[in-house]
């Protein structure tokens, strides 16, 4: 439930400006958005899988390195699915002798659990919630006239005062219903249609004479134990037939031929048949293994993973979610508890911006329908608020100061006029972000400089009406990038797999492809104000700490690239040591040095200190790089 919410977070905070997850367990208290719209998208989101395997991209060139990869993963993947596969089915049987625990438990009353968290130490005997919610919601499914279940239904609803006395007058009807017992006594007869009442339960009610459901979910339990361990001796036995000497007439072993008759076979249909409790899905199968075999198939599952992100021959693969074709039901959680369902509800979009009750969504087309609903022009909030992101990335703040929020709560647009008008140009431009940026740099208001005025400072101290270009510090992504451009080490190539830390000193790659581990957070990301990875952030803090001076001044990765800066062609390959100065100013602060700068920084270099002739020019290009003007955008 929570990767849910955060998802509806931060689609609907990032592209329509609204709090929707305020609605979570009420109404919003302040915009329009009912509860009901909140799980409207749930069902959306709830609906879509993740896929093991990612859908190549393109045909891979069958080069070394890809055969390489493909026969290894062909290993890994074999290794991972058999065991899967096994593990499963051991669970399976296990569950298959369980289902008179089960069944107590629903006899007991035990309350409806939430199905979504998944226990990290599940034992072989432990019970498991969503077993009981599946045998719950099975029986709820069957009708009173089911052969196997039809008798619980009706035990079910009887009182507890007098509970034996009525439990054998049913069976006693039951057993009438079914008619002369010669008719279906001869278990050896595959052809013979069963009785409508299972005789083999009916024995089994009348020998226990229950004294409450509890008990009937005792007689249940042992029956189906009884019925699944003679299926696999009969699966045993007649495996041996096929390499045995002497062939096993059906005469000598009847008892395998009960064992295969309709009676037995209307049993086994609740332990075997797909649809019924104990044939659970792949994903849920795998919530319900026991830690240690869990956390065993998980290991396979990492292996495979750390394969497509490391080996030099791994294909690029999308990210994909594949959407159930099937139409689950969705309901409201009154409260925002999973267990208190209230009203059914349909995925569609919000009603504030559909104009009343939007459409539903097609059971294959739920994802899509919402993000045509989210770029319909006939929607006002994406594209306002799309363009307030753009211009917050420019100016360090939007035209509405609440960027993630257009409701009630939020802030009102400084230049309403303007929102309006750079919104309605970016619809005309077909969406273009590129088209929006130009319009926006070549105005007037962005190509101005940080220049002080003590008039308008006193009349616009917030300089609301942008009589200055704010002065904005780089984000640490940018940071980290501008120090390799001015180095000359920044790598360009477009796409690729992520890589690990981004202050490592030896990967040279944007920013951009850096993994974030919403687990973990690097030092780094704390120091110079990271967005938390695992929240959904409008506007980064912004904070001025001893750390970050310090690892300018003292870390590898910034020292590293005043070295490379230092000895980069162009500047090494200066003719005088004035010109070289210069060029260190060019690519750090693209500007030239000023003439005391530029006496200063001579001064420097040609103070001897008896070190390397080159020391003093990785020192300078050090100063610049770690300088305010290089950090600050004017």
């Amino acid at each position: 439930h929570d990767v849910i919410d955060d998802q509806i977070d931060v689609v609907t905070r990032g592209l329509l400006g609204l709090t929707v997850a305020c609605a979570r367990c009420h109404d919003h208290k302040y915009d329009a958005v009912p509860t009901k719209d909140y799980y409207s998208l749930y069902a959306i989101f709830a609906s879509s899988r993740k896929p093991f395997h990612f859908p190549l991209i393109g045909t891979p060139d069958e080069t070394q390195e890809y055969l390489k990869y493909r026969k290894e993963l062909q290993r890994l993947d074999a290794t991972r699915v058999a065991e899967t596969r096994e593990q499963h089915e051991v669970m399976r049987g296990r569950l298959r002798m369980q289902v008179g625990r089960y069944l107590a438990e629903i006899a007991r009353g035990t309350p409806e659990q939430d199905l979504a968290t998944i226990f990290l130490s599940y034992r072989t005997d432990d019970i498991r919630p969503y077993i009981i919610h599946a045998w719950r919601t099975y029986i709820d499914g069957l009708s009173d006239d089911d052969p196997v279940f039809g008798p619980w239904r009706r035990l079910a609803r009887l009182d507890a005062e007098g509970f034996t006395e009525k439990c054998s007058e049913m069976v006693a009807a039951l057993v009438k219903e079914n008619g002369d017992p010669k008719t279906w006594a001869n278990m050896k007869d595959l052809a013979a249609d069963p009785p409508r009442w299972n005789p083999r339960l009916l024995d089994a009610l009348s020998a226990k004479k229950p004294s409450s459901l509890f008990e009937v979910a005792d007689a249940y339990g042992a029956l189906f134990a009884e019925v699944h361990q003679q299926w696999l001796e009969v699966l045993r036995d007649t495996s041996l037939e096929a390499v045995s000497k002497e062939a096993i007439v059906p005469d000598e072993a009847p008892e395998h031929v009960a064992v295969n008759s309709a009676v037995n076979r209307q049993l086994r249909n609740h332990l075997y048949a797909p649809g019924t409790p104990i044939m659970t899905s792949p994903e849920e199968a795998h919530k319900l293994l026991n830690r240690p075999i869990r956390d065993h198939l998980n290991r396979r599952k990492f292996a495979i993973q750390n394969l497509n992100r490391t080996s030099p021959g791994s294909p690029p693969r999308a990210m994909v979610l594949r959407e159930d074709r099937q139409m689950d039901e969705f309901f409201v959680f009154r409260r925002g508890s999973p267990v208190d369902r209230g009203p059914r509800v349909k995925p569609r979009f919000l009603g504030v911006l559909s104009g009343g009750e939007a459409p539903i969504f097609p059971a294959d087309a739920r994802r899509l329908g919402l993000a045509h609903a989210i770029v319909d022009p006939a929607n006002p909030l994406t594209r306002r608020v799309r363009v307030n992101w753009v211009w917050k990335h420019h100016f360090g703040k939007g035209l509405v100061r609440t960027p993630d929020d257009f409701g009630v709560r939020g802030r009102p647009p400084t230049h309403p006029e303007l929102l309006d008008y750079l919104a309605v140009k970016f619809l005309e431009d077909g969406w273009s972000i590129k088209k929006l940026h130009r319009r926006i740099l070549l105005t007037d208001v962005y190509r101005q400089g940080c220049i002080e005025n003590a008039e308008y400072r006193r009349l616009d101290p917030e300089n609301t009406l942008l009589w200055r270009m704010p002065r904005r510090r780089l984000e640490l992504e940018a940071l980290r990038d501008a120090m390799l451009a001015a180095s000359g080490e920044l790598d360009t190539a477009m796409g690729g797999r992520p890589f690990g830390e981004l202050e490592d000193s030896k990967i040279f790659r944007r920013s951009v492809y850096g993994f974030v581990n919403r687990d973990i957070v690097s030092n780094f990301f704390g120091t110079f104000d990271g967005a938390d990875p695992t929240t959904c952030t409008a506007s980064r803090p912004e904070t001025t700490v001893p750390q970050q001076t310090l690892f300018a001044l003292n870390s590898e990765f910034i020292q590293d690239r005043a070295a490379a800066l230092a000895s980069c062609k162009d500047v090494a390959a200066a003719g005088t040591d004035a010109e070289r100065v210069r060029l260190l100013y060019r690519r750090v602060f693209s500007r030239e040095p000023e003439s005391d700068e530029l006496e200063l920084a001579l001064a420097y270099v040609h103070t001897p200190d008896g070190e390397s002739s080159t020391l003093p020019w990785q020192r300078l290009a050090h100063a610049l790089l770690a300088a305010n003007e290089f950090v600050f955008v004017d």
